[in-house]
């Protein structure tokens, strides 16, 4: 080489390294903050170079050119470096003369995350529901420079070119979308572009069917129950849960039909659940429902006070409620304190009848029995006239007898009332108190025992009853027929002359069929058994008297047929419990019971059931934990297949605002 082609060489490098130093972008500025997705980059290139084309280069890559000559303007996607880092600006130009030049400027900018606002879903999108569906089509706003697009949705990422594509085998719940545009700028570049802000689009859970209420069906083996619904679509399946409560349900069945049907079922309280199965793969679940088999809670009532008294087995299946009522809502035409009530349901608790006598005074009936005919006897006193009365009500609850009949013996001036009613060798008796007076003060003074024609309802004279040494009678509180073909009379009686001080107490008088006296028993004095409650033949002839102990508390006393006292319970040592006006009932197995009220201190009660063997001795107490609140107890009867239905009162706004609740519970385990 020679010098002069030497020298040439050097001067046109010279030129070179100056034309680099005067390379220029102008815009945007230096060590600045761009949030635009496209961002024109101007350049200053002097004129004498003779430049036929810019290449700009992003740290190192390039990703965009201008061929068309000045002014130069590079339309820049800073959308595929939108991420809040600095970037490395660089120009490249070729020059007339075919060189290569890149400008010597150390420019860098920052893009922010925001740089990605070019992109968007359609509008509507956010927040579509689609059900009964897994797929759904979307569209997006395009990016000028990309040749495809990812939409990502979940764990799932479909690829497509187009600004709409269809999402495909959706899960039922909120689903996150969002999309990124993806620029192939050569066969060795690829610029991919941060995701858009995001749509939220929900699937929702398959239409659930119309549920109807299923259908219980006693039978021998147990309980039939058909679950039934309306099919939404065909090829969907079902499935049915159930358990005993929400947390142990368990599939019992699956079927494509519109209904289910299980045998066999236990009485008791259930929780169940309908699933839909899809032909697309989604499920939806109904909420968990509760399922009483066998077992029911009726709530009777109105704003005022609505209490009871009595339950019993009607023959005919289901029970008989005796009741009063004070609340307008069901006795519109009240006339006195409370009007009484009898109310008849059938096995599941539905109110099938009702009686409502409107009468002066307050409640007037003591006792019902339903008799062998399926008729109702009721008796008690008649505030009006203080006489004794008996109502015959047929199956129905219509009155049977043209009137009600009431009754006092003329030499009686007091009051005198019906108490206990039985049916015994196909007649009717009734027992009654005659009253006393001691000056401005009434008592119970001397029990009486008729016997009621059926038919017309004349009373006959007082019978007879056998007198028991040192113990005047006072009330007969029970009539009961025994199984051996006696009768037996229950009450209360005090000491006969009586002394300054005296504690009542109970007696039990058996009766042969001619009305002799077979046996008799009493604890008058003894001070362990006062207030007679109620009174059942035990299944081994024994007859259990519950009634309160001295200390309050419940006291049971079983009596031998012979007069005899087989034993005695209270628990006055271990703690207090009333219920003496609770009846006592005995389940096949021979276990006897009674529903109680425990007093746990500062007014605050629970409620049990506590079972006894024949010996009285204590084999089973089952708290009632659900029952809670201010709550009496009333009375129960054991079903046909060993489950228990409660009578009891429920407070509901102050204490003299009381609703009737008849609840039928599962059997109890000793």
């Amino acid at each position: 080489m020679t010098t002069t082609e030497k020298e040439k060489l050097d001067h046109a490098a010279i030129d070179l390294e100056k034309l680099a130093d005067q390379i220029i972008i102008t815009s945007p500025a230096k060590d600045s903050v761009v949030d635009q997705s496209i961002v024109i980059v101007r350049a200053d290139i002097p004129a004498d170079a003779l430049a036929q084309e810019v290449a700009l280069y992003v740290d190192g890559i390039e990703v965009a050119r201008d061929t068309d000559g000045a002014p130069w303007e590079i339309q820049w996607p800073a959308y595929y470096s939108a991420d809040d880092n600095k970037h490395t600006l660089l120009l490249k130009t070729i020059t007339g003369s075919g060189n290569e030049v890149r400008n010597n400027e150390q420019f860098q900018l920052t893009v922010s995350a925001t740089a990605n606002q070019a992109l968007a879903f359609s509008a509507g999108l956010n927040g579509t529901e689609i059900q009964d569906k897994n797929q759904l089509e979307v569209s997006f706003t395009a990016f000028p420079t990309a040749t495809r697009y990812e939409v990502s949705i979940g764990d799932q990422i479909v690829e497509t070119t187009n600004t709409s594509t269809i999402l495909e085998n959706l899960e039922v719940g909120i689903q996150t979308l969002r999309y990124r545009a993806i620029f192939d700028y050569s066969s060795t570049t690829t610029l991919i572009g941060p995701w858009s802000a995001p749509a939220q689009i929900e699937v929702l859970p398959p239409l659930l069917p119309t549920i109807h209420e299923p259908t219980v069906e006693k039978k021998e083996t147990g309980y039939d129950i058909t679950f039934a619904w309306d099919v939404v679509t065909g090829g969907d399946t079902y499935t049915i849960f159930i358990g005993n409560s929400a947390d142990s349900l368990e599939e019992a069945g699956t079927t494509s039909e519109g209904n289910y049907a299980l045998e066999g079922i236990e009485l008791g309280e259930y929780q169940w659940q309908l699933k839909r199965h899809t032909t697309l793969g989604q499920f939806s679940a109904s909420d968990i429902k509760q399922l009483n088999v066998g077992v029911f809670k009726t709530q009777l009532g109105g704003s005022r006070d609505d209490r009871a008294s009595q339950i019993i087995n009607s023959k005919s299946g289901g029970y008989i409620v005796r009741a009063n009522t004070s609340s307008y809502e069901v006795t519109a035409t009240l006339q006195g304190d409370s009007d009484d009530w009898i109310i008849r349901l059938d096995e599941q608790g539905n109110v099938t009848n009702q009686y409502i006598e409107n009468k002066g005074g307050r409640e007037r009936y003591r006792s019902m029995i339903e008799a062998s005919d399926g008729s109702i006897y009721l008796v008690g006193l008649d505030w009006d006239t203080s006489k004794a009365l008996i109502v015959k009500l047929d199956a129905n609850l219509e009155a049977v007898w043209d009137s009600e009949i009431l009754y006092r013996p003329e030499s009686v001036s007091e009051r005198y009332e019906f108490i206990a009613v039985a049916e015994w060798n196909n007649k009717l008796y009734v027992s009654a108190a005659e009253w006393g007076r001691n000056g401005s003060s009434t008592f119970r003074d001397k029990a009486h025992l008729h016997e009621v024609n059926m038919d017309t309802g004349t009373v006959s004279p007082s019978i007879t009853l056998p007198s028991m040494s040192g113990v005047k009678i006072e009330s007969i509180k029970a009539i009961i027929p025994k199984a051996d073909g006696n009768l037996v009379l229950v009450g209360s009686g005090e000491p006969y002359p009586k002394p300054e001080y005296s504690m009542g107490g109970a007696f039990v008088i058996t009766l042969d069929s001619d009305l002799n006296e077979v046996s008799s028993w009493e604890s008058v004095g003894d001070y362990h058994l006062i207030n007679v409650g109620n009174t059942i033949e035990l299944s081994s002839g024994r007859m259990a008297v519950i009634g309160q102990s001295e200390g309050g508390g419940f006291a049971i006393s079983a009596v031998n047929a012979n007069g005899t006292e087989h034993r005695y319970y209270t628990d006055y040592i271990e703690s207090i419990y009333y219920g003496g006006i609770t009846n006592l009932v005995q389940m096949d197995n021979g276990t006897l019971l009674s529903f109680l009220q425990k007093y746990e201190g500062s007014s605050s009660y629970t409620y049990l059931l506590k079972g006894f063997n024949d010996n009285l001795i204590p084999v089973s107490t089952n708290y009632l934990d659900d029952i809670t609140g201010s709550v009496t107890p009333y009375g129960m009867v054991i079903d046909t297949d060993d489950s228990i239905t409660l009578l009891y009162g429920q407070g509901q706004n102050g204490y003299n605002n009381y609703d009737i609740v008849i609840r039928r519970i599962a059997p109890i385990s000793n």
